[in-house]
């Protein structure tokens, strides 16, 4: 594995073949900031589940381009937005790559925070886009051209008053020549208006002296500030971002129920209830859907709900029911209609609440893995970090006490040798006791929140994942969270296929916008307890979050019996942040319904 953190897989109670390839880019990514993530995250309606390359970013500067929370409509005006590590006031470009070549679209300031924002951007297509801004000296927070530029015109502008001065005092002895005239001529009205001019000319005089001493304080203060030594800020580029750009795409789904978002654990749901989940990308929260039922030979309107911001509305309903949705237009996008579903009562195939105080061995075992030379050499896994306890599965991590003497040293890619614990981890599978084939996969978690752990609920092949042939299953983690300062935020998900020569590939990523599916109030997943589902069918895979699709697949599809697994894992790249041994993931309950 490369870099910092790297989501990983893990390995099942029979042989499996574990080494993961890395699909990220250059460690100089590491380099850069901790809120970076060496895996760019795709569109979350990337329906090819496809990790999005990253460009090497330079190791000397740090920039990124916030990620997208929704597609492109096509030729519609968007906004691109991101930080550039230095907080000084700069300029900055936006680049779109063109046959391969970075080609300059837009040009912009930061802010003094560091920030920047293109506005009225527009993409026919999908781009690939990066920032970059070339090393700049300053002095202070100013450059060094906007220094000497500031230079020249004080010193342009004190010039320019002291010659009025200069002017102004010619003006003022002619002034006092015309005055000592008029004393000599003798002539009162004479002298007195040579000594209204005379004061006349004095008072300008001075306002102009004034100004020219004003003038000349800029001047020295800039010609002070020009022989300071500047400071460079360096040339930043940043990682790149595919901007999906898309067309209108409505989907619709009859599920079962598989939304139950709350802060305390709750008694599973009637297995009996629907749902209807609709999403319409580009997501644009707003945007109204009705859902029709079909009665007595005619669509008949039922309830409206607005989109929220990943374009996902959820309708409760009954089994036995013809629906269909219908989008209005607006947000740039037209009306449409969906294609029509039917409700049904899902059977419920695997159950499991949790009661009582330990765990049911008729549907689950602990793996008690031995201690590797992979991505967890420094953890066993067994039953002793984890306990079931009033309606609950709560699983931890724990340093060996029969090793607390010893170190498990980890090298990392940069060669750093790292003394780490030995510890214990949790994983427990229904592997040899139920599998399934297609249909509804769920589990009512409340995720940890420590960093240096990541709880998982997943599903593996009832054997070893076989090179060139994920026909014949492949390892698919419905969600995995790195805990809540991990610096890529959100839910991850991914498969893990065995190609037909080399290691296994892992592709997906942690979604940013499975963020925007939290309770209101909600800033992370250890906060509440969420209903993390995936639909499997023969055609493809749809992910889901208290029923609402983020993502949807048909890549690596599995054609065979998989069973189930749970766990909490130490890997070595994450365990050096690990601070917070007591923490665990809580299972509620996890069901899997027919299709």
């Amino acid at each position: 594995m490369s870099g910092l953190a790297q989501p990983t897989g893990r390995t099942a109670r029979r042989p499996l073949i574990t080494t993961v390839t890395t699909l990220t880019s250059s460690a100089l990514v590491v380099a850069l900031a901790v809120s970076v993530g060496p895996l760019q995250q795709a569109s979350s309606t990337d329906p090819s589940l496809a990790v999005v390359p990253v460009a090497a970013a330079q190791a000397t500067g740090y920039a990124r381009v916030t990620e997208p929370t929704a597609s492109f409509f096509p030729n519609q005006a968007g906004t691109i937005t991101g930080v550039i590590g230095s907080p000084k006031v700069r300029p900055i470009d936006l680049q779109v790559l063109t046959r391969g070549k970075w080609v300059t679209r837009h040009t912009t300031k930061t802010t003094t925070k560091g920030t920047f924002t293109f506005k009225n951007v527009k993409f026919a297509s999908t781009a690939t886009v990066r920032v970059e801004s070339k090393a700049v000296d300053f002095i202070g927070n100013t450059p060094v051209a906007e220094v000497k530029k500031s230079l020249t015109k004080a010193e342009r502008n004190f010039n320019a008053a002291q010659a009025k001065v200069d002017a102004a005092k010619k003006r003022t002895q002619a002034a006092r020549d015309a005055l000592k005239k008029a004393r000599k001529s003798g002539k009162k009205s004479k002298i007195k208006d040579a000594t209204a001019k005379r004061d006349q000319r004095l008072a300008t005089q001075k306002s102009l002296g004034k100004k020219r001493d004003a003038a000349r304080k800029v001047f020295l203060q800039a010609r002070g500030k020009s022989r300071i030594k500047p400071v460079t800020a360096k040339w930043s580029i940043s990682p790149a971002v595919d901007i999906l750009v898309e067309k209108q795409r409505m989907t619709i789904g009859a599920i079962p129920p598989l939304a139950q978002a709350s802060r305390t654990p709750a008694a599973a749901p009637d297995p009996t209830g629907a749902l209807v989940n609709v999403r319409v990308v580009p997501a644009r929260a707003g945007r109204t859907v009705t859902l029709q039922t079909y009665t007595n030979g005619a669509w008949v309107n039922g309830p409206r709900q607005s989109t929220d911001s990943t374009g996902n509305v959820l309708f409760p309903t009954t089994a036995g029911l013809r629906h269909r949705a219908v989008v209005s237009a607006g947000m740039g996008g037209t009306a449409e209609t969906s294609t029509e579903v039917t409700t049904k009562v899902h059977p419920v195939l695997f159950e499991d609440e949790f009661d009582g105080t330990s765990l049911d061995d008729a549907k689950w075992s602990f793996q008690h893995r031995p201690l590797g030379n992979g991505l967890r050499g420094c953890a066993i896994t067994d039953g002793s970090s984890s306990k079931v306890s009033g309606g609950i599965l709560s699983m931890g991590v724990s340093k060996d006490p029969r090793r607390t003497h010893e170190t498990c040293w980890h090298t990392t890619p940069k060669g750093e040798k790292v003394a780490l614990p030995y510890m214990r981890n949790t994983q427990i599978d229904s592997q040899d006791k139920f599998s399934f084939k297609y249909g509804f996969a769920a589990a009512r978690i409340q995720a940890h929140s420590a960093q240096g752990m990541h709880s998982s609920f997943w599903s593996h092949p009832n054997q070893a994942l076989t090179p060139g042939r994920n026909d014949l299953g492949v390892e698919i983690d419905v969600m995995e969270y790195f805990g809540d300062d991990f610096h890529q935020k959100g839910i991850g998900t991914y498969t893990h296929s065995a190609p037909l020569k080399g290691d296994v590939i892992k592709t997906g990523q942690v979604y940013g916008v499975t963020q925007q599916l939290l309770l209101p109030g909600s800033t992370s997943y250890s906060q509440q307890y969420s209903v993390y589902s995936m639909e499997w069918t023969p055609k493809e895979y749809v992910f889901r979050i208290d029923g609402r699709e983020y993502l949807r697949s048909t890549t690596n599809l599995s054609h065979a019996p998989q069973f189930l697994a749970l766990s909490n894992l130490t890997s070595n790249w994450e365990l050096m942040d690990l601070k917070n041994y007591g923490d665990t993931a809580k299972v509620d309950w996890v069901r899997v319904f027919k299709p």
